[in-house]
């Protein structure tokens, strides 16, 4: 857990602008999340698929465009989900320590 925090930290290096960036995030909603890196990852597999086939072979394969798609679809929907989950951890996080912080 300490190894996800450290890397948590290093991606989103400021506190309140993490914090204003997950509000947003969560009031767009789950589904905009999932759906906006889902596209992310089929059109980069795409790409990269299409650049090897041409680079190997000359040409694209019939297969590769479905595999390419379905490949960025599983991962793209499992990496969203886990983002999600690891951002409420992290401003889960955030939220105790600055109430922690704050005088009664």
């Amino acid at each position: 857990m300490k190894l996800l925090n450290r890397l948590k930290s290093l991606i989103f290096v400021n506190d309140p602008k993490f914090l204003i960036y997950y509000q947003k995030t969560r009031a767009k909603g789950l589904l905009k999340f999932i759906v906006t890196n889902t596209s992310i990852y089929i059109i980069v597999m795409i790409i990269v698929a299409i650049t090897m086939n041409i680079i190997s072979c000359g040409y694209v394969k019939e297969g590769t465009l479905l595999t390419s798609l379905t490949i960025g679809l599983i991962s793209g929907i499992v990496v969203s989900l886990i983002q999600w989950v690891m951002g409420y951890d992290r401003y889960s996080q955030i939220k105790k320590k600055n109430e922690s912080k704050t005088p009664r």
